[in-house]
């Protein structure tokens, strides 16, 4: 869902985002026939790890399109945060994500280990770690969200990203007050409830 000013009002303005949520390192097994059987060991031909999550997928792909694009994210103090922290410094085009990239000291970088092949559903075993515990104020330590310089605030990985529950509703109504608009993409649900709370406040208001 997306709220804000009707574009008419904005058209003119070129589009700033800030993107708020989830960093993973993704690792990806296969192509596999069929999962191992347990106490098994299966050769594939390829593992690889690199950048993914919701949020970050989408300030990568934003400012890959020329779009000035912030991410607010956490990641752990810990080799993956690192190699993410390098990747997005090195080889993507988000502004500053050496300075917004927070590092939480109390839990891992998020992974994702994905399983897939051609008669395979994709599979995935992860760890939420520093994108679910992060809070808002954590990824918006300085002035909240009144000092983000966006004409567009976007929410990846909202199941994800638990700890930001609490903070979003009164975060979205200050942005919504500020004429920024606000979009969300929820993503999965691993625990099959889907109408938390925090996201029927952020619709309704609070």
């Amino acid at each position: 869902w997306v709220t804000g000013p009707s574009p008419m009002t904005t058209a003119l303005i070129a589009p700033k985002f800030a993107v708020i949520g989830d960093a993973f390192v993704d690792i990806s097994v296969g192509p596999l026939d069929t999962l191992p059987a347990p106490g098994g060991d299966v050769e594939v031909s390829t593992i690889s790890q690199g950048p993914g999550g919701s949020a970050l997928n989408t300030a990568w792909h934003l400012a890959s399109q020329g779009v000035a694009c912030t991410l607010h994210a956490a990641v752990g103090a810990d080799r993956m945060g690192q190699m993410l922290r390098t990747a997005l410094e090195a080889e993507s085009k988000v502004e500053g994500a050496g300075k917004t990239l927070v590092v939480l000291g109390r839990d891992a970088t998020a992974t994702c280990l994905a399983m897939f092949g051609p008669r395979v559903d994709r599979t995935f075993i992860s760890t939420y770690g520093a994108a679910k515990s992060a809070t808002m104020s954590e990824l918006l330590p300085a002035g909240g969200v009144d000092a983000v310089d966006a004409t567009h605030v976007h929410i990846g990985g909202f199941y994800v990203c638990k700890g930001l529950h609490g903070g979003l509703p009164a975060a979205v109504k200050r942005l919504k007050e500020r004429g920024v608009k606000v979009s969300m993409d929820p993503n999965f649900d691993a625990a099959g409830e889907w109408t938390p709370a925090a996201m029927l406040s952020m619709i309704r208001g609070p």
